[in-house]
């Protein structure tokens, strides 16, 4: 391959022979790529989940169903309705995976998801 950019090779239409195919496919495979995580940010938040690792087994968890999370030192326990699971995971490590603007921390121990909260107070 040459030192031409990959786009540059797209727009000039550079190789020839089994090179222009393998552009060809790489592109189709790029542009399907970002069709997906586009697709996949678009998503509502009620399709939006997380598998966490109970035992051995690995259990899928909608992020709609989570009522909080609490923090047991190097685990997590994620409450929902129907049941609750303790997973071998740092709380930190959990809150920079779930979405912004959709769960805060409210304490070291603690996060709880926003469309949960019924009322506050700013006292104790």
């Amino acid at each position: 391959m040459s030192g031409i950019p990959f786009n540059t090779c797209l727009e000039i239409g550079c190789g020839t022979g089994k090179n222009t195919l393998w552009l060809t496919e790489q592109a189709k495979q790029v542009t399907a790529e970002v069709i997906d995580k586009e697709s996949s940010l678009t998503k509502s938040f009620d399709e939006v989940y997380i598998y966490l690792k109970e035992d051995r087994e690995m259990i899928k968890v909608y992020l709609k169903d989570i009522s909080y999370i609490e923090s047991l030192r190097d685990y997590v326990k994620v409450k929902t309705a129907a049941k609750q699971i303790v997973t071998y995971q740092k709380i930190s490590y959990l809150e920079q995976k779930l979405p912004e603007g959709k769960f805060v921390r409210i304490h070291r121990s603690f996060i709880i998801p926003l469309d949960k909260v019924l009322s506050f107070t700013h006292l104790l």
